[in-house]
């Protein structure tokens, strides 16, 4: 049975994190500890499948060169706008098979926040004209699914 909640330890250990990231990325509020998130001081948080996702996901934007305001802008806009839904990989879009090869775009405009897009595998292609902007991440979200989903 695949473990769903990871105290700090345990997810720096599963992903091969630092624990110090993992804590000043939750007290910057780029990860949200889903499975337990208690305030105050002493309280062990607990993380979810996705957070570790959204861990490898940051660390990915920031190799490619995001900084720290663009990433948690990015964290915002994907919570405020339903699409961190889809790189759940214990929801229902991450777990149909057609979408473990889904792609993530990521476009920046001119230095303004970044544009997220996501699309499954059966359909890869985005209904935007990418060519407007100045740069464009393609991230390949079954890599992502597929290291969580090891995790034990």
């Amino acid at each position: 049975m695949k473990k769903m909640e990871f105290t700090k330890k345990e997810a720096a250990e599963a992903i091969n994190y630092r624990l110090r990231a993992i804590q000043f990325y939750t007290d910057e509020g780029l990860i949200i500890p889903e499975a337990y998130n208690p305030s105050g001081r002493g309280t062990t948080r607990k993380y979810s499948r996705k957070n570790l996702l959204e861990l490898l996901l940051i660390q990915i934007l920031a190799g490619n060169g995001l900084t720290l305001p663009q990433i948690k802008t990015f964290m915002e806009y994907a919570r405020a706008k339903g699409i961190d839904k889809k790189w759940d990989p214990e929801g229902l879009w991450g777990k149909r098979p057609e979408n473990m090869k889904a792609k993530l775009y990521v476009a920046d405009a001119h230095g303004n926040n970044p544009q997220i897009f996501i699309v499954g595998s059966d359909f890869d292609r985005v209904n935007v004209n990418l060519d407007k902007f100045d740069s464009v991440l393609r991230i390949n979200i079954e890599n992502l699914f597929i290291t969580v989903d090891a995790v034990e």
